[in-house]
């Protein structure tokens, strides 16, 4: 009788793991496939809170945020990214919820707090590869400021210990705008700060990589995730020698040159005297 409920108890205990496994793997398929076909906040929420212990809450909660951020709903935005913070603090995309904070701070108008977070960001993260957008970010916002030279050395800084960054022609960029203003500064008036609000847009998410590309369009991916290309092959041109077909010529018949024979001289005989 043991032995009968043993084997019993690890065939309730097997049916159980099995009926857990696949429900796990039905439910990340479903979550994953509206997360695909999102087109609003009201998908992305049910995601959130259908799905909870789903790998694509997160990601859904993520873009839940950016959605409301470009909605130009500022608080709500900032509530969700650091809701995401709270939920999970171990997700490789904690950081970029943390950066989505200052960048809701920063639209805003809450200029020295953008300031302080994109600072603490570059410190804490210094070698992730959001660094570069929050490096825009803090030199922007000094520009906000009217702290010119204080953004330029930020951009110069980053360049010199980073020549090689992806993105890094933007921090160029802005360089050269920042520095032609110091030169003449009459240019301030008229110089654009591009906000955060202008290039923080959502794309409907594929996958982990196109959905982190698409949040942070301004964003450098990082080379073990960036998308390998392949050149298109391309068919070399196959070109047919061009058949050139013998013009019908008549042969030119070259008629004998006709030599009239010389008359003979007859010469008159002298009269004998």
């Amino acid at each position: 009788m043991p032995a009968v409920i043993g084997v019993g108890l690890a065939l309730v205990a097997l049916i159980a793991f099995n009926y857990t496994t696949n429900k796990k793997t039905t439910n990340a398929m479903d979550a994953s496939s509206m997360l695909a076909a999102a087109s609003g906040p009201g998908d992305l929420e049910a995601i959130i809170n259908d799905y909870p212990k789903t790998a694509t809450a997160p990601l859904a909660m993520l873009h839940l945020a950016s959605v409301r951020y470009n909605d130009k709903d500022y608080v709500l935005a900032a509530e969700t990214y650091m809701s995401f913070q709270e939920t999970y603090p171990e997700h490789p995309f904690a950081p970029a919820a943390a950066l989505g904070q200052v960048h809701c701070a920063e639209a805003q108008g809450k200029l020295d707090k953008a300031l302080a977070g994109y600072s603490q960001f570059n410190t804490e993260h210094a070698e992730h590869f959001l660094r570069t957008q929050a490096v825009m970010g803090e030199g922007r916002t000094l520009e906000q400021l009217g702290r010119y030279d204080d953004a330029k050395t930020v951009y110069e800084n980053y360049i010199a210990s980073n020549p090689d960054a992806l993105g890094i022609d933007q921090i160029e960029s802005s360089l050269e705008k920042v520095t032609l203003v110091i030169a003449t500064p009459a240019l301030a008036e008229y110089s654009e700060v591009a906000t955060p609000a202008a290039t923080f847009t959502p794309a409907a998410p594929q996958d982990a990589n196109d959905f982190l590309s698409g949040l942070l369009p301004q964003t450098s991916v990082s080379p073990d995730t960036a998308p390998v290309i392949e050149p298109a092959a391309v068919e070399p041109a196959v070109v047919e020698p061009a058949v050139v077909e013998p013009a019908d010529v008549e042969p030119a018949v070259v008629e004998p040159a006709t030599t009239e024979a010389a008359e003979p001289v007859t010469e008159s005989p002298t009269p004998a005297e």
